[in-house]
Formats: C-alpha cells, structure tokens, sequence
C-alpha cells in the first residue's frame, strides 16, 4: 500500500496482515518527520472503528491499536497537531461521568510532553466546541486555532465547516466560515494548513461542482478571511 501526505516523499507501508482484517481503511494523520502515522481502521459497515498508530523504526512499521476502549466507542478522523504533541478525533465515547455511548460525536484529544514520552488519556476538548450535535473532524494550525465539521442547526446548510480560535488558555466560540465555504449543502473534512494560508475541503452535490464529491481549495486573502475565489479568478479545483 502507498499512501503519499504532507512529506516529501511517499510512504510506503507494508502491514498486510491489519488491511486485510479490516474493510475500511481511512483518515490518515503523518508527523512531519514521517516516522508516526494515525489512521481509522473499519469494519464493513463501520459498526467497528478503531484509531491505529503506526511507528516506522528502522525500514519497518510497528502498527497498534491507540486508544483504550476503541472498538467499544467509534474512534475515527485522527489528526496528529503541527508540532506532534496532541492528537485530535472525533468519537461517540460517554463522559467519565457517564455509563452509555453518546449518540452524537464530539472532538477528544489526547496530549504529550515529546514525541517520546506515553500519550495522556484521551480528553473531551468541551463546550463551547462541543455541543449537543455532532462535531467531527478537528483539523488544527500550528497557533491551535481549530477547524471542525458540524451539523449544528444555525450553521448555513446541512454540514458547514467551523472555525474556533485558541486564545492561550481555551477556545472562542466557533464561528461558521464564510458563505464563500460553506452553503446550503455539506461542506465537511477541511485541511488547515499550519500557516492559515489555504483551506482544502470537501463539497457535496454543490452547484459548481464536477461530480456528487468535489475538493476545494480557499486560500487567506489580505483581510485574513479564507475565501474560494471565483473561477475567473485564482481559483483552485481538485478531484
């Protein structure tokens, strides 16, 4: 299998015996340094979902199951932060205070001092992200600032892309991108690139589109707000 990611080169990964034992294989997160990756691993009908860790030592990747409880919850779209310390997912995993699965997906994260040092226990990054609805998707920048799919009902369609900015110590409420991004369909699984420079999403069955799914790409203009620039302008389609 060959994967290619945020590095220069491809990365090759050879684990055929966790492959075939899953059906799905999706949501890949790298360290920049291409030595750790974080990927969700279903069953047929995703009623299983797991995150796995893969760490390449030597030629050779070690692969494990991540975090405790998965396959009991539905653990799904890691994303390892710019520097590697935390690692963001989305699950329906109950509160430690509560007995029964959630039956919305929140953001969790877990946190680390190094690259070397164990993984805490996963944490629920709370409200005001949070919310009675699902939250999925937590890319982040490289100052924190988070960006999330969800389906909160005074977003401007059925999935809008979220933005909640990091402040030093939590998080702003989220704020809906622009109607330049979102619309009255789904708009889900955004890339922020760890500058803040350019936005890669997903659109679904949009008016400009080429196929039911397209990728879009929204670069910062000079007032810092991400917008996708009309066709006739710089605009950026990929499939």
């Amino acid at each position: 299998m060959n994967l290619s990611a945020q590095t220069p080169e491809p990365v090759d990964l050879a684990f055929p015996e966790l492959l075939s034992e899953f059906q799905n294989i999706r949501d890949f997160s790298m360290a920049s340094d291409g030595t750790e990756l974080f990927f969700t691993a279903q069953s047929h009908l995703g009623e299983l979902s797991i995150i796995v860790q893969a760490i390449k030592k030597n030629s050779s990747w070690e692969t494990k199951l991540f975090l405790p409880h998965s396959g009991k919850y539905k653990d799904l779209e890691p994303f390892l932060s710019p520097d590697g310390l935390k690692l963001y997912f989305a699950s329906n995993r109950p509160f430690k205070n509560e007995s029964e699965i959630k039956t919305d997906f929140d953001i969790w994260y877990l946190e680390r001092k190094s690259q070397d040092d164990k993984w805490s226990d996963p944490i629920n990054i709370g409200t005001p992200v949070n919310t009675e609805f699902h939250e999925f998707y937590p890319p982040v920048a490289a100052n924190e600032n988070l960006y999330f799919t969800s389906d909160r009902p005074e977003g401007k369609g059925k999935d809008d892309i979220y933005k909640s900015e990091w402040n030093s110590n939590s998080y702003k409420t989220p704020i809906s991108l622009s109607d330049s991004i979102n619309s009255e369909g789904y708009e889900f699984n955004a890339y922020i690139s760890p500058k803040e420079d350019f936005l890669i999403f997903s659109g679904y069955d949009r008016e400009d589109g080429l196929g039911s799914g397209d990728l879009y790409k929204s670069t910062r203009l000079k007032d810092g707000q991400l917008e996708t620039i009309p066709k006739f302008r710089h605009y950026h389609k990929f499939r």
